[in-house]
């Protein structure tokens, strides 16, 4: 969420959050994760919250955003893009969760991640099949992060673990 004001060292062009949301797109599309839950963690809300009080503007790098320069508001309208995009891409119908999250809050990730745990054994993921890997192919390279989760996933595919965290 903080890297709004950022671009990529490997793509000085392409902005983080821009390239975050084609990566995202990517994977609420991919028929080969079209079976598996989603829990997205929107993480460093706590550099989101100083870049903001700093005065750097939001609606600056993203011009949909209409809102106040405000973490809270930020991340409701950051959290609501993104579910907005799972429902509309996702193939199949499938649990999503997400969380605004600062990950050195050891009780706060401790909690979100025993009840995930605790989900995944209520709503069991699928296995992904190796023979579905051809899905990922079709991927935008200009996105590195994107083309690294293709490689990544093509190369796991068939031996994924029961409970992924993307």
């Amino acid at each position: 969420m903080s890297a709004f004001d950022q671009t990529l060292a490997e793509a000085r062009d392409v902005n983080r959050l821009e390239d975050t949301f084609t990566l995202w797109k990517n994977i609420c599309s991919s028929r080969l994760l079209s079976n598996v839950s989603i829990v997205l963690l929107l993480n460093k809300r706590d550099i989101l919250q100083k870049k903001l009080e700093m005065g750097i503007s939001f609606s600056r790098y993203v011009k949909s955003y209409q809102g106040a320069n405000k973490w809270e508001a930020v991340a409701k309208y950051l959290k609501t893009k993104f579910k907005a995009v799972q429902r509309e891409l996702s193939p199949e119908k499938r649990l999503y969760y997400a969380h605004i999250t600062c990950a050195t809050d050891v009780k706060q990730m401790s909690a979100i991640l025993a009840a995930s745990s605790r989900d995944s054994d209520a709503h069991p993921y699928q296995y992904i099949d190796s023979r579905q890997a051809s899905d990922i192919k079709h991927l935008d390279t200009r996105y590195p992060s994107a083309y690294m989760l293709a490689r990544n996933l093509e190369a796991a595919a068939g031996s994924m673990p029961k409970f992924h965290m993307l």
